[in-house]
């Protein structure tokens, strides 16, 4: 009986062992699930990480103090060290008594880098390094007046590299420049990344690309590393302004996020292979399909509609349909798109109210509905003369739907899966 029970055992034992192997915690899923699961491959899992302790909930991000102001010193002898110029470029008059002009120009016996200064009348401040000597095409060195952080600033960037820039952020303090900040980390732009109407700077470096975000917080600059944060491989900024992290080393896992002011929100995960397909995540369309929209938005009196390039997981059809007097409605297998020539939220009763609001380059989204992510309510966006709101009967989160929502592009510049625009 002993021994019996001991053969029992030691079954149980090799069998528990072989069933705990036979899934690879760190293999993403392939596109096999059911179409009708808004989350299809969504469900890839990754091995026990940082990241995932987040999931359904904000990840915080770390944030650190960016102290790069300075003043900048008068060169005594001016602009007399100039081998060349390279560029200048008038400033608008900051307080509507000096011209200022910021020159672009070369040191002699120094064939390293380009240089820049402040030319304010009498006094030329040196700014320092601009460019990569060799960069002195008009198009590789911009110098722009633009709005940061609610000041007025002068941007300065010049090319080091093929990817690579140096850029300046300048502001008149007092009648004086002053160094705002200084990045020479990779390629510095502004863009609203947390969407709340003020844009942050966001620098990406490396051809896998290292992100960070700079934003105005309390008085000061603070500045965090979004591949430190996520632990990922890769981190950009997606065309929707959404946050893209890859994870491991062959980059299979890819995971999509919204920055927040509390931190980042993830709101779906794919197999690498399914989010780059044209047909998976990207919504692949005939031009058949693109002239049954024109003869419907024309019919509806949507003369400049709109069609969304990313969805959940949309690797089949679509309709097109008048679904009442002046409204078109696209339907595709995990949400619908509503538009038409007048504000589409006094057609639709019931919505509740929220006003939650997130904002975008070319257009302001509205949230209207309950706050939960998973429970009802429709986004509402208006681009040019068009109204336009979507919304889902499937458990397809307000974030996911948000993303679909970013993805819209007028139908007349619509890229079809074969390359040609319609």
């Amino acid at each position: 009986m002993k021994d019996k029970i001991l053969v029992i055992g030691v079954i149980f034992l090799l069998l528990s062992a072989a069933f705990g192997n036979v899934a690879d915690p760190g293999q993403a899923s392939g596109a096999q699930d059911s179409p009708a699961s808004p989350q299809i491959s969504n469900m890839a899992s990754a091995s026990a990480t940082f990241e995932d302790a987040a999931e359904g909930g904000l990840l915080p991000l770390s944030w650190k103090k960016y102290d790069g102001s300075e003043k900048v010193r008068v060169l005594e002898d001016g602009l007399k060290q100039t081998e060349r110029i390279v560029k200048e470029k008038a400033l608008r008059r900051g307080d509507g008594s000096r011209e200022n002009k910021i020159v672009i120009y070369t040191r002699k016996n120094d064939t390293d880098f380009l240089y820049t200064a402040l030319v304010q009348d009498h006094l030329v401040y040196d700014l320092g390094k601009a460019a990569g000597y060799h960069y002195d095409q008009d198009d590789a060195v911009t110098v722009g007046n633009i709005m940061l952080f609610g000041k007025k600033v002068v941007k300065i960037q010049g090319a080091v590299g093929a990817a690579a820039s140096m850029t300046h952020y300048i502001k008149l303090q007092d009648g004086e420049p002053v160094q705002l900040m200084v990045i020479d980390e990779g390629y510095a732009s502004e863009m609203d990344v947390d969407h709340d109407g003020l844009p942050e700077v966001i620098v990406s470096s490396g051809t896998i690309p290292h992100t960070s975000v700079y934003r105005w917080q309390d008085g000061h600059i603070e500045r965090s590393n979004l591949n430190e944060a996520l632990r990922a491989e890769a981190v950009s900024i997606t065309e929707e302004g959404a946050v893209l992290a890859a994870f491991g080393k062959d980059q299979s896992l890819v995971k999509l996020y919204w920055l927040k002011k509390d931190g980042l929100q993830e709101f779906s995960q794919y197999a690498s292979d399914e989010y780059y397909s044209d047909r998976f995540v990207t919504i692949p369309y005939t031009s058949e399909e693109v002239q049954h929209i024109r003869e419907q938005a024309d019919g509806a009196g949507v003369f400049d509609p709109y069609v969304p390039r990313k969805g959940v997981a949309t690797d089949y059809g679509m309709t097109a349909e008048q679904e009442k007097a002046g409204v078109l409605k696209l339907t595709y297998p995990h949400f619908a798109v509503w538009q038409s020539s007048t504000d589409l939220r006094q057609r639709e009763e019931g919505n509740g109210a929220s006003g939650e609001k997130w904002y975008f380059p070319d257009f302001t989204a509205e949230w209207i509905g309950l706050p939960d992510s998973e429970a009802g309510g429709t986004w509402y966006i208006t681009r040019g003369s068009t109204h336009i709101s979507i919304s889902t009967a499937k458990s397809v989160s307000k974030e996911q739907l948000l993303f679909a929502a970013a993805s819209l592009v007028p139908l007349d510049e619509l890229k079809l899966s074969d390359g040609q625009y319609e």
